[in-house]
């Protein structure tokens, strides 16, 4: 038996199933804190877990709020997760909270996405041509609760639009539980609620042509 702290044991072959098999090796990166942090250490051991179940193709790199470091990452909250290939290849793919419930499937693809550059959201040819045009800085937030079921949607085509031109799109999951004054801020009231440089929303699972729009709609307003 895997001796794993936060996957439950029951699932593991469904995890291991979901990722598949790895091409180029990734690291995750766990961003805790100093003080009162509820969920840092699950998501430090969930991070923990997925490098024991493929020690060939995952480590973990640990850093925490503060370090010189986090600034090629600009994480500012934690826990914090995000991931880049072994060579520091880092396509802003960013979790603010632990990604639990469904939203384990947006993490699995974000480490597939990584490392094999495929994932169960494929971006269209002529939308990647629309993205790598993009040449000012976009930031889309992805606001959920773990037990939405249409939020991983959101998540994964979201972190595959920043893969496609990390220069000027960052893209982030936000939980709202373990961030409530992300909701407050932006009067969170269904997820997946998504955000563009904090000011444009849109609401849904919504496909790659509308979030494109709205994109382009927050930058015409900026």
């Amino acid at each position: 038996m895997t001796n794993l702290k936060a996957l439950p044991q029951d699932i593991i072959s469904e995890v291991k199933n979901a990722v598949g098999e790895l091409d180029k090796a990734v690291t995750i990166i766990f961003v805790g804190k100093d003080g009162a942090c509820e969920t840092c250490e699950i998501t430090e051991n969930l991070a923990d877990d997925f490098a024991t179940l493929f020690p060939d193709k995952i480590n973990v790199k640990k850093l925490k709020l503060g370090d010189e470091e986090l600034k090629k990452y600009g994480i500012d909250k934690a826990p914090a997760l995000a991931i880049e290939t072994q060579d520091g290849d880092f396509r802003n793919i960013v979790f603010y909270g632990l990604p639990a419930g469904h939203e384990l499937s947006s993490f699995i693809e974000a480490i597939k996405k990584m490392s094999t550059g495929k994932n169960a959201i494929p971006v269209s040819d002529t939308m990647k041509e629309k993205l790598k045009k993009i040449d000012k800085p976009v930031k889309i937030e992805v606001v959920v609760t773990p037990s939405c079921p249409y939020c991983p949607r959101a998540v994964i085509l979201a972190h595959n639009f920043a893969y496609e031109n990390p220069d000027y799109i960052r893209a982030c999951m936000i939980e709202v539980y373990q961030f409530p004054e992300i909701g407050e801020k932006y009067n969170t009231s269904s997820v997946p609620q998504i955000r563009i440089n904090e000011n444009t929303e849109t609401l849904g699972a919504i496909p790659e042509n509308m979030l494109y729009d709205t994109i382009m709609q927050a930058l015409s307003e900026n």
